[in-house]
């Protein structure tokens, strides 16, 4: 896991947002959450998330809008394969 909040130098790689370091975190869990096949449960999502290193208050902020990320993958996936 990456962790977003540590501050980059310019040589590291471009300064993100705000926004972007939470689009990116939402993105990574949600990773993590369909591995798992943890995307349906927020219980099952929140275990998954904290086994993989997250911490606790960003599981919190963010379980919910990683579960609606894994799950519109999951389904764009099946569409597709449909």
């Amino acid at each position: 896991m990456v962790n977003l909040y540590r501050i980059r130098s310019s040589t590291d790689a471009p300064l993100m947002t705000r926004t972007d370091v939470r689009a990116e975190m939402v993105r990574q869990m949600a990773e993590v959450l369909i591995r798992d096949e943890a995307w349906r449960c927020q219980h099952e999502a929140m275990k998954a998330l904290h086994a993989d290193g997250y911490q606790t208050l960003q599981i919190a902020r963010f379980v919910d809008d990683a579960m609606q990320v894994a799950q519109q993958d999951v389904v764009a996936k099946e569409m597709g394969d449909s």
